[in-house]
């Protein structure tokens, strides 16, 4: 009997609308507060730097909104993506565990972002815009927006942080060659940047100046707009079409998924393929589990965020670095389902991606298999890709702790389940876990 590896949905059966959890959540998001006054944030506040109907979906309390036809045809160059059976993973773990991940790597950028660089390009053009800015860590939020800004002829700028933006020329290549122009950051192009450079002119930049200078130079310019990748709602919004598409994968099997696992950086990938779920677990009164942590600032704008993983400046290209300020800050809307009283939060911060190797042998992607250990605290949880793309690090001893500390998560030995799903990310990959009952 052959066994099925991949499960395909056509480009008929494609979701033509994306999931809103603001709908069915059983308590209000934090709303934004404006820097100056500390008040609730007015659509008005926002004009400057969104298109007004990314505005009205960073609100609105429509359950499913339509995802424009223009956005469903560039969908159809990737999407539907794969949802695969994990099977040479399973037999390695010696797992009664059915591991499933979605494989968002199919996109020309290779990764998730154009689920969301996509329709933030097309609400641009549709109010007219000709310019638009946007920070990048390692280049796939860059690369992607340049990807998506380029079917409407509109102009980027990407700020990119300093220490990727020399140690990835690759992604730099992908930004240029979609059009969009791509510096490194901290700049002299604007005044944070200039800032930073004159107390430390060496410094190797972080997400958080990046997306300073890219807020600021639309700031400044009517006839520019700026584009945020992850954490904001009408972001996660976008995303949902991959958790809408695993489970319409899923009805063609016997599977329905207890445990649903993301990468976690911003919110956008874990809440693509959770929030889907999430909806019958909400309305059904299931408990998922998320990470749980303190309040962060973005740019000027203050948010209620829920954060995960180590508080480290960006280390560089170490093989488990985060490219972030602050760790991890989950999106309002995540951040608010994870504060809700339906929903227990665990606990812990440092991870370990030991298995992340064994799994690239067996499957060829390198899914982002994460359990909690004390082992390694210097561990961050932010290390997801293909080590045929070139990722590098200096430090040999970083690998092999990396490498020879795999064991199987407790959920893999049948202990809990007998079935559970990953994430995937053969370039930055969104993923899922999901586990049937033992």
């Amino acid at each position: 009997m052959k066994k099925t590896h991949k499960i395909i949905l056509t480009e008929k059966e494609m979701p033509t609308h994306w999931y809103n959890i603001h709908s069915d959540m059983p308590n209000k998001t934090m709303p934004l507060l404006h820097p100056g006054t500390k008040q609730p944030i007015k659509p008005e506040d926002l004009a400057g730097l969104f298109p007004m109907e990314l505005i009205k979906q960073e609100v609105s309390m429509e359950q499913f909104i339509e995802i424009p036809e223009q956005v469903q045809d560039l969908y159809r160059l990737w999407r539907p993506s794969p949802l695969v059976r994990a099977r040479n993973f399973e037999k390695l773990l010696d797992t009664p565990a059915k591991i499933y991940f979605k494989n968002e790597s199919v996109s020309p950028p290779g990764s998730h972002k154009p689920n969301t660089a996509v329709p933030q390009a097309y609400y641009n053009y549709k109010e007219g815009v000709k310019k638009m800015t946007t920070e990048t860590g390692a280049g796939q939020w860059g690369s992607a927006l340049a990807f998506a800004t380029g079917f409407f002829d509109i102009g980027l700028q990407v700020f990119m942080v300093k220490v990727s933006y020399n140690q990835k020329p690759y992604r730099k290549s992908m930004i240029n060659i979609w059009g969009a122009d791509v510096v490194a950051s901290p700049s002299g192009f604007t005044e944070s940047g200039r800032k930073i450079l004159a107390q430390d002119p060496g410094s190797p930049g972080s997400l958080g100046i990046a997306i300073s200078e890219a807020v600021e130079m639309a700031a400044k310019d009517p006839e520019t707009k700026y584009s945020l990748g992850s954490v904001l709602n009408h972001v996660l919004l976008h995303q949902t079409i991959i958790g809408e598409e695993a489970i319409r994968q899923l009805e063609k099997t016997d599977d329905y998924p207890d445990i649903v696992i993301g990468c976690f950086g911003g919110g956008s990938n874990f809440s693509g393929i959770s929030f889907p779920f999430l909806r019958d677990n909400l309305l059904n009164g299931k408990n998922p589990s998320f990470e749980r942590g303190a309040d962060a600032r973005i740019a000027d704008w203050r948010v209620k965020l829920g954060s995960g993983g180590l508080d480290r400046k960006d280390a560089g290209d170490g093989a488990c670095s985060l490219r972030l300020v602050s760790a991890a800050g989950a999106g309002p809307d995540l951040s608010a389902v994870c504060w809700s009283s339906k929903v227990p939060v665990s606990s812990g911060q440092a991870y370990e991606f030991s298995a992340l190797l064994k799994n690239y042998g067996t499957e060829s992607a390198a899914l982002c298999v994460a359990w909690f250990s004390d082992k390694h605290p210097w561990l961050s949880a932010g290390w997801t890709g293909d080590p045929r793309l070139g990722r590098r690090t200096d430090n040999a001893l970083e690998w092999r702790r990396v490498t020879e500390t795999f064991r199987p998560p407790s959920w893999a030995t049948g202990a809990r389940f007998g079935c559970a799903v990953l994430g995937q990310g053969a370039a930055n990959s969104v993923g899922m876990a999901i586990a049937e009952k033992w």
